[in-house]
Formats: C-alpha cells, sequence, structure tokens
C-alpha cells in the first residue's frame, strides 16, 4: 500500500468542493456555532472532571483513566497555537471549535446521504442545540473530541457504502484507532467496521492481507499511549494511577479502578433506569424533537440500512454501557455519554424532513414547525447553558485556599472543587497547600504518589494499613492527621469521617467550621478563636451563584449545598460555644441558600431559646 497514493486516491473521490453554496452553509453553521459556544462558556475552569483535565493538559499530567492522550496533547496543541486568555478559557474554547466543527460535519455528513440542505440544516442545528452537546462545548471536557471523531467515522462509513472501496476501510480503521486516545464510548463505533468487513467478506477471503494492514493500520495510532507512562512518571500536581509494569499499564487504561461501579445496578431496578433515560433523552432535544426523530429512524431504515443499523445498534450499545456503569445516582451526571444516542436521533429528524417532504404541502408545514420548535430549543437550553457568568466553581476554589493556613493539609471532597483547587496550584497559586482527595485514599497507588511528591509529610506506614477500599480510606485519613497534626494545620472539606468500629474523627480531633471547610484540631482545644475568624472570612468570600436556584439537576448543585452545609454546622457551632446570635445568623444565612427543615428546625429552637 502506498500512503501518498492512497492519500491522493482518496481526496479525488472525495471531490469536495469547497465553495459550493452547500458548503458554504457549513461553514455558516461552524461559525454561528462556535460563536454561540464561546459566548455562553464559562470564563475560567468549571465543574465535573474540567478542573483535573485543565490541570493534566497544562501541566502535561496523568488524568484519571484511560488518560485520553490525544484529548490532552492536541489540547496543549491548540493552548500553544491560541495562547490567548486565562488557560482554562482557551481549553473551554477549544471545546467549543470542536463541537461547533462536528456540527458543521454534521450537516457535510447529511448531505452526503443525499438528503436535502434543508433536512441537513434542521437537523444539524437541532443536534447542535442539544443540551448536553451544548454544555460539554464550553467546557474543558474530552466529549467533544470524541463526537467529532464519530460523526467523521459515519461520514467514512457513507462514503463506503457507495463503492465499497477499500481504502474507505482502511481510513476506517485508522481513524477508529486514533479515536481511542479519546473516550471509550468509541468502542461503539465497532458496528459499521463489522458491517464493512461482512459486505466484503468474499473478497476479504481472498485477500487477506488486507486484514492485515486494516490490523496494522488500526493498532499504529496507540503509539500515543506511550504519553501516559511518561505523565505518571513525572509525578505532576495531577497524577491518577500507577501505570508502572505492563500489569499496571493494562490495569490503568482498562479503567479497572472503577470496577466498583460496573455492573453496580440491580436487575429490579431496569424500571428505573429507563425512566431517568427517557428523562434524560427528552432533556436533549425536548419531547416533540425527539419523537419526530424516532419516527424519521423508521424512514432512514427504508432508505440506508447498513447505516441506519450501525448507527442504531452503535446507540443502543452506548444505552447499555449507561445502564452498566454507574448507579441510579450517577445518571443524571453521565447525560454526556449519550452523544451517540443523539447523533442517530438527530439523522432522524434530517430523514423525517425528507419523508414529509414527499408529501404535497407537508414538507413546509413540517419545516416551520420544526423551526419553532429549534427556537424553543434554543430559549431552553440557552437558560440552562448560559455559563458565562457562572463562577462558583472557580469561586469555591478560591475560598478554600484563602481560608486554610500556610503550609497546611487539605482533605478535598468532590470532583469539581479540587479540579478547580489544583489547576489554581498549576498557575502557582498557594503552591504550599498540599490538597490531598480524601475518597482517593483506599487506593494504593494514590497514597504512593503522596509519599513521593511529599516524603517528609507522608509516611511509607500509610501502605501497612490494610483492609476493603473503605476501610483503608478511613484509617489513612485518622493516620495522616495523627502523624501531621504537630506540624501542620490540618482542614477538611468533610464536616467529620466515619471510620471503624463505630468511631468518627470527631472522637479523636477538634472539628471546627471555619469557611467553607473545617480545621482539625487536637482533642479538647478551645474552638472560641477559630469559630471568631467567620465573620470575616465569609464576609471576604465571593460568593456569585450561590444564591441561585438553577442547579437542582446539574453538577453544580453539590457546591451549593457545601456551602448551605457549611452555614449550618457553623450556625451549630456557634451556638454550643455561646455565640447566639451569630447562630441564628449563620442559619439564616444557610436557609437563605437552600431550604431544609433540620436547619429550620435548628433557627426555631435557637430562637425559643434566646
Amino acid at each position: 500500500m502506498n500512503p501518498a497514493g492512497f492519500l491522493v486516491d482518496t481526496l479525488k473521490v472525495a471531490n469536495v468542493r469547497f465553495f459550493n453554496r452547500k458548503y458554504l452553509i457549513a461553514l455558516a453553521l461552524f461559525i454561528l456555532f462556535i460563536s454561540l459556544y464561546i459566548y455562553t462558556a464559562p470564563r475560567g475552569v468549571f465543574d465535573g472532571d474540567s478542573g483535573e483535565m485543565t490541570t493534566a493538559v497544562h501541566t502535561l499530567g496523568l488524568a484519571h483513566s484511560t488518560g485520553f492522550p490525544l484529548y490532552v496533547l492536541s489540547a496543549k496543541l491548540f493552548t500553544f497555537v491560541f495562547p490567548f486568555g486565562e488557560f482554562a478559557f482557551r481549553l473551554n474554547i477549544y471545546s467549543a471549535l470542536l463541537t461547533a466543527l462536528s456540527v458543521a460535519l454534521l450537516y457535510v455528513l447529511i448531505l452526503e446521504m443525499e438528503l436535502s440542505t434543508v433536512a441537513a440544516f434542521l437537523a444539524s442545528s437541532t443536534f447542535g442545540l442539544g443540551f448536553s452537546i451544548w454544555r460539554n462545548a464550553g467546557q474543558a471536557r474530552i466529549y467533544p473530541l470524541a463526537l467529532l471523531f464519530v460523526i467523521l467515522l459515519a461520514f467514512i462509513f457513507v462514503r463506503w457504502q457507495k463503492d465499497k472501496h477499500i481504502r474507505y476501510l482502511y481510513w476506517y480503521v485508522l481513524v477508529w484507532g486514533i479515536s481511542f486516545g479519546t473516550h471509550l464510548l468509541v468502542l461503539t463505533m465497532i458496528w459499521p467496521l463489522l458491517i464493512m468487513l461482512w459486505q466484503k467478506r468474499d473478497y476479504l477471503r481472498t485477500h487477506v492481507t488486507v486484514l492485515g494492514k486494516a490490523a496494522l493500520l488500526f493498532f499504529l495510532p496507540f503509539v500515543q499511549y506511550i504519553y501516559i507512562p511518561i505523565a505518571n512518571a513525572r509525578h505532576m500536581t495531577t497524577s491518577w494511577g500507577d501505570t508502572g509494569g505492563l500489569m499496571g499499564f493494562l490495569y490503568y487504561i482498562t479503567q479497572r479502578q472503577y470496577v466498583y461501579k460496573m455492573i453496580a445496578r440491580d436487575w429490579t431496578g431496569i424500571a428505573l433506569f429507563f425512566k431517568q433515560m427517557g428523562g434524560v433523552i427528552f432533556s436533549e432535544l425536548g419531547a416533540i424533537l425527539f419523537m419526530i426523530g424516532i419516527g424519521g429512524l423508521i424512514y432512514f431504515y427504508k432508505e440506508n440500512k447498513p447505516l441506519c443499523s450501525a448507527l442504531v445498534l452503535a446507540s443502543l450499545s452506548n444505552i447499555v454501557i449507561m445502564f452498566s456503569y454507574g448507579n441510579e445516582g450517577d445518571i443524571g451526571f453521565l447525560y454526556r455519554y449519550l452523544f451517540i444516542v443523539h447523533l442517530t436521533v438527530a439523522i432522524g429528524i434530517a430523514y423525517s424532513v425528507t419523508a414529509l417532504g414527499r408529501v404535497r404541502n407537508a414538507k413546509w408545514f413540517l419545516v416551520a414547525f420544526l423551526i419553532l420548535l429549534i427556537f424553543i430549543e434554543l430559549r431552553t437550553n440557552y437558560a440552562r447553558n448560559n455559563l458565562r457568568a457562572n463562577f462558583i466553581v472557580s469561586d469555591i476554589a478560591q475560598n478554600i485556599l484563602e481560608t486554610v493556613g500556610p503550609n497546611s493539609i487539605l482533605f478535598t471532597t468532590l470532583d469539581a472543587p479540587h479540579g478547580a483547587i489544583t489547576y489554581l496550584q498549576s498557575e502557582r497559586y498557594r503552591t504550599d497547600v498540599i490538597a490531598v482527595i480524601s475518597d482517593q485514599l483506599g487506593f494504593d497507588w494514590y497514597v504512593k504518589d503522596l509519599i513521593w511528591k511529599y516524603p517528609d509529610t507522608f509516611s511509607t506506614g500509610l501502605l501497612t494499613i490494610q483492609g476493603d477500599y473503605l476501610r483503608k480510606n478511613s484509617l489513612r485519613i485518622e493516620e495522616i492527621v495523627q502523624n501531621n497534626l504537630d506540624k501542620r494545620d490540618m482542614y477538611a472539606m468533610f464536616a467529620n469521617n466515619k471510620l471503624p468500629d463505630n468511631r468518627t474523627l470527631a472522637d479523636d480531633f477538634t472539628i471546627t467550621p471555619i469557611g467553607v471547610v473545617n480545621k482539625i484540631t487536637a482533642k479538647g482545644d478551645d474552638s472560641k478563636m477559630i469559630l471568631a475568624k467567620n465573620i470575616d472570612i465569609w464576609n471576604n468570600y465571593q460568593l456569585r451563584g450561590v444564591f441561585s436556584d438553577t442547579y437542582d439537576k446539574t453538577m453544580e448543585y453539590p457546591l451549593r449545598i457545601l456551602y448551605r452545609d457549611a452555614l449550618y454546622n457553623l450556625g451549630v457551632s456557634y451556638f454550643k460555644n455561646g455565640f447566639t446570635s451569630q447562630a441564628v445568623d449563620a442559619l439564616q444565612y444557610s436557609l437563605k441558600i437552600n431550604y431544609t427543615p433540620y436547619a429550620q428546625n435548628e433557627l426555631d429552637f435557637i430562637e425559643k431559646q434566646r
């Protein structure tokens, strides 16, 4: 196989006329959507894993498995090419760029399927305005790059269907192999490849070398995974996993760390799962647009059986993965995993427009109706996805780091604040603070990394603590506090911590609220001096968006609750230490953020005692 001839021949067959009116519309779509995505993107680091990913790209460190080497390296390259603005915002722009390209490529894909310009425009616009597609378009996430590859693979498959030329098989396996550096959901795109191999089975029986070349092209891009052990060896701010040796490497890239989340659902919860799944899917486009898309799949199957079968099978695989991974509480946060389902539904919308276009006067009625629905979708999802003034994640990281003392140890919880804290530290802010992910201490690889980075603070004795994950996690927290309490200030984002034998951290230490965290001191220490600092701390906090009630179904909601519960604990501690008026103020503040019966009951009780 001559690589140069292969490329030239393929470009000749593609015969794309970039200045054709249809492709100018694709360019217009790209400009419109990238403008929308950048305008509504948060100005800095945001929720979920975006802080972690931003730090990994910034420092070329190791993100959680599978490491996403293609995303990390390509995003880092983008920040060099586009060196304007805060680093975190540049990665948000990178996601906007990738998603806008996906919308434009989807438009071209639908044209390649020989559907009308109107159908392609309406379907791709609907897709681009979908809740999760839009939301991920403004944050440092891996999904926009994975989405772009999925649409590119679908495009290659459509090209294949026209003449079954073997060059498209080569292109498919090469691009698919490269895409494994994004997200493992690209595994679901095995279905188009299986269909290609089945359609060419007679030819392949007599041309076995084709399979050898295809296998080589598929595995060649996996050289990108060399990045994983290199990043792990650097022990940067973000360093997840231990890839030392072949077994450690395989453990990491196969996500065995998260095996406890796999097949975690009870079969009795199937009905609940599909109820939640329906809610997630309907919230993407709206129930009516979703039903129009599903109806179009019938016509899609009649017109293009191979592609429809491939995408439907990929979508079903997408749903099965959702069922197999996580639990009932996760699905509201894992909506972003369903982009293959949303893509299939969007193509179904294009076929609905095409099918009704063959009925006199029906096409334009449907077009007008779809434009109305798209306008409603735009208004609805704009309200949910306009994050340009949303600073709750970056603010909480700043607030926490301003609260803790110099050279302290901070036990963090939740992905968003820890990721934002490590990002600030990668920008050389408060690097004196040792931020420890409290719920990772049950993993030996994490403890080994801490020992390597801070040998004077964490001892190898931590590794002698054994048992199940939860036991190791809690006992190691206790051990770290015991060993460092006389050397460093200790802080924790949790108010208490459960220990084996029905004990809690408060049984051995004094836990005192200070700002949105808690200070850990020796048992019996007077808390009044610490409590007295809270007034100034809370008065100096940035609390932008904390009082908003728009977070109830988003990943920012736990941060709002963190503020609420911190104020509740502060109010209780104030009252126990004789600061009655301050207790009332703290509890009223907590209720203002988010109402809870227990805070109200505590407030009522205190006011009766006054």
